[in-house]
């Protein structure tokens, strides 16, 4: 290696050495023949001294040789050969005494002396291969230096060949007149321009054939448009070039012949391109080249528009004027009529088919999307257009089935239902389309109305009639025996068991919607079946009615609003909170509304109660105010027949709280039989100071009796009217004011009259005892003055009651309500 450095050493302080070492290295190079070295021998060494005298110093030549060989030494490029040799030396000797420390290493040397042998070995094979390798590329570099200088030679014999013609052209034009130059310029122009437009002229016929060719086959479409585009081009050229031509009227016939099977073409190609297009899902699976094609060609010829629209300076084409708006409205007719092909039936004669067909027709947006998409650029947002499409028609054909909901069947109503508002959105979910989409606006469950309106209505209609069905069936079979300590039938039962089983169907549907409207249904119904009951009592049907039949009345609606609880629970578990709101808000039909119309029937059953009980005793009680009465034999024999019905035929068969309210109605008629009596105008009684003490002792029989089933704060309530009376008919002139307030709270109808008339019919033993005409004057003064007051604190004007119905018969009149104070007084 050392040798091989000093020799290159040595080349560098001569430049005719350098050539000398260049001439040797191409004398020693690989043979002609070798590949590695394609026309190397025809460098000489003359050449390379040539190359090597263009460098100013030993030094540039040196980097020079080195960058042409490839060979990096970049660690010994500034020492000189001898250097190296000491340096090396140097190294190897230090090398040497790191290894021998010891005399003992001494035997080391052989082994260390083939490892030196070997290694020298290695790098010297090493050295060959990396010196061979750059010798090759610079070989390369020689050869392709050697090209380059043959066609810089080549060019400037050429420059000069040009130069000499330009000279000799000079010397032949030194006598002609440029002018007749220029014109004989401008006819050889024009000359080739004609020749140029004749030979176009001459193949418009040939294009046309080539175009019709074309168009037999889809996927030449493109090409068609091309070929057709130049002479839709080469004839409005024409045209131009004819309307400013002096011989236009001659021409003009003859070019219009030309051209007269262009226009027939276009519109064939138009035709035959928005075909393909609207054939774009089967062509997307069968020719997809032949579809995106046709889909260049559009978008070619939109943006073509645009850009002649901008150099001629007008407003750019509007979106409808646009090819893609034609694709699409070719596609939307398209569509259109694979529908209507598919569904050219009855739609209601067999659902399921109906049902079917549009199961296949979803089933091809997913050929769209799987192929048809990446036909189509992303812009165009195809899918979304079929999307949109597909559901205007299911919307189109689902209106039409709504049109007569008659002919559908209440189960192929929950199908079609089932199906649009579940099986259709769960398909387009899976397809990334989601249920708030655009697409899918207006919802397509909106044109189902009619027919979910028809389903609710013969649901409740049907409802209603079964509810019928259960109570002529309870009035043919009463209950002869108590079932829980109750006189029950099973109507309630069956009419919540029918109330749940079409909620369930509502259900099963999973649509928010029908479920809110089977629950307006059940409501509607279940208010019906309440009225139904109701009208059991018109015309005083009570009369004839069994007492179980009405006791089982009060004992079933009781239940009914039980289970309706039930049912209210679960409803509120199904319905959104907006559904539930707009429930409770609709006056008619709520929950509250039905509970009342059951609660309605309990209190009508009850009432019936009491009106039969008390006509075992209606004779009885006329007896009041006169000689029976003030013996005992009145009030006993009535509260202890009250008293044995509520006991043995109420108790046994009703819920506690249900006797109580018996108890109480019974109580209030009691009451009214009192107020009936007392301002009886058939038989008007004397009310002597004996009747004070006759009442009092009523109202305590009165008051142990109904203490058993109420509470006596609550019968000491109801008995406070007879209470009044018998204060007003005992006490003095000046509290009569005071008991007056108490009938009015009771009854508010209530009036002076009646006090003024109460009494004017008590007696006196007495002359002493009876009070004077102004301490009555002044007591009717109170009460008007109070009774002035109590109406003015009402809202509305008291209705009408049994004070109402007692003034009526004894013809009293009101008296007018007096000016209130004026303020201060």
């Amino acid at each position: 290696m050392t040798s091989l450095l000093e020799h290159d050493w040595a080349l560098v302080q001569d430049e005719d050495a350098v050539a000398k070492f260049a001439a040797n290295k191409a004398s020693s190079a690989p043979s002609k023949d070798s590949p590695l070295t394609e026309s190397y021998d025809t460098v000489t060494a003359s050449e390379i001294a040539a190359i090597a005298s263009n460098f100013s110093s030993a030094g540039t030549a040196l980097s020079a040789l080195i960058q042409t060989r490839n060979v990096h030494f970049l660690k010994v490029e500034d020492m000189t050969p001898d250097q190296l040799s000491e340096h090396a030396t140097e190294m190897a000797a230090n090398r040497l005494k790191s290894i021998l420390t010891q005399p003992d290493c001494l035997d080391r040397l052989p082994r260390l002396r083939n490892n030196a042998i070997h290694r020298k070995a290695s790098l010297d094979l090493r050295v060959r291969a990396i010196v061979k390798a750059q010798l090759d590329e610079a070989e390369a570099a020689l050869s392709l230096i050697h090209k380059s200088l043959e066609q810089v030679q080549k060019m400037k014999s050429e420059f000069e060949t040009v130069g000499k013609l330009f000279e000799q052209v000079q010397s032949l034009m030194s006598d002609i007149d440029y002018g007749t130059v220029k014109e004989l310029s401008y006819v050889r122009t024009n000359l080739h321009a004609t020749k140029r437009h004749l030979l176009e002229i001459s193949s418009i016929e040939k294009s046309i054939e080539e175009i019709k060719v074309l168009l037999q086959d889809n996927t030449n479409i493109f090409d068609a448009y091309l070929l057709l585009r130049k002479l839709d081009n080469l004839e409005q050229q024409a045209m131009s070039e004819l309307n400013t031509n002096d011989l236009q009227e001659e021409l003009g016939d003859t070019v219009r012949q030309l051209f007269k099977d262009v226009q027939p073409l276009k519109e064939d190609f138009h035709e035959k391109l928005f075909g393909i297009i609207a054939d774009a899902i089967a062509l997307s699976k069968r020719n997809p080249t032949a579809l995106v094609r046709a889909l260049e060609v559009v978008l070619l010829c939109d943006r073509s528009a645009i850009v002649e629209a901008k150099q001629q300076g007008l407003e750019e084409p509007s979106e409808d004027e646009t090819y893609f708006e034609q694709a699409k409205a070719h596609i939307r007719n398209s569509i259109e009529e694979n529908f209507s092909a598919t569904f050219d039936m009855d739609l209601a004669a067999d659902i399921n088919h109906t049902i079917s067909m549009c199961n296949t027709r979803v089933d091809e947006l997913t050929d769209v999307l799987d192929y048809l998409v990446g036909c189509f650029p992303p812009e165009y947002n195809i899918f979304e257009l079929f999307v949109t499409e597909y559901s205007n028609q299911f919307r189109q054909r689902f209106t039409e089935l709504s049109s007569d909901p008659d002919k559908v069947p209440n189960n192929l109503i929950l199908t079609v239902y089932h199906w649009v508002q579940n099986v259709y959105p769960s398909q387009l979910l899976r397809l990334g389309v989601k249920a708030e989409s655009e697409a899918l606006d207006p919802p397509l469950a909106d044109t189902l109305d009619p027919l979910v309106d028809k389903y609710v209505s013969r649901v409740t209609l049907k409802m209603i009639e079964w509810f019928g069905n259960v109570i002529q069936q309870d009035r043919e079979n009463p209950p002869q025996e108590p079932t829980g300590g109750q006189l029950i039938t099973l109507s309630p039962f069956d009419v919540f068991e029918i109330v749940n089983q079409q909620l369930q169907i509502a259900v099963d549907t999973k649509s928010g919607g029908i479920v809110l409207l089977v629950v307006k249904g059940i409501l509607e119904s279940l208010t019906k079946y309440a009225d139904m009951q109701l009208e059991l009592f018109s015309e005083d049907a009570w009369k004839t009615m069994p007492l179980e039949y009405m006791i089982v009345l009060i004992n079933n609606n009781d239940k009914c609003c039980e289970l309706l609880d039930d049912v209210q629970t679960k409803i509120g578990e199904l319905l959104t909170e907006d559904d539930a709101e707009s429930i409770e808000k609709d006056e008619e039909t709520n929950f509250n509304t039905v509970v009342k119309e059951f609660q309605a029937v309990v209190s009508v059953s009850m009432d019936g109660l009491t009106h039969r009980l008390f006509m075992d005793v209606e004779d009885t009680l006329k007896q009041l105010y006169e000689e029976p009465w003030y013996s005992g034999q009145v009030i006993e024999p009535v509260i202890a027949c009250l008293e044995a019905y509520i006991v043995d035929d109420f108790t046994p068969f009703m819920l506690g709280p249900h006797v109580t309210r018996v108890a109480i109605k019974m109580l209030d008629k009691l009451v009214i039989c009192y107020l009936q009596e007392t301002f009886s105008s058939k038989h008007p009684h004397k009310l002597p100071l004996k009747c004070a003490d006759q009442l009092d002792s009523d109202i305590n029989k009165i008051t142990v009796v109904f203490q058993r089933f109420c509470k006596p704060n609550v019968v000491s309530a109801h008995l406070s009217v007879v209470e009044a009376i018998k204060s007003i008919i005992g006490s003095e002139i000046d509290a009569v004011p005071m008991h007056f307030d108490t009938l009015l709270r009771a009854y508010p109808d209530f009036s002076v009259s009646l006090i003024e008339w109460l009494l004017n019919r008590r007696t006196y033993e007495t002359k002493e005892d009876q009070p004077e005409k102004n301490e009555i004057a002044d007591a009717i003064t109170t009460c008007t003055e109070a009774w002035a007051t109590f109406i003015r604190g009402l809202k509305d004007a008291p209705e009408k009651g049994i004070a109402t119905a007692l003034r009526k018969g004894l013809k009293l009149k009101d008296k007018e309500l007096p000016e209130p104070p004026a303020e201060g007084e």
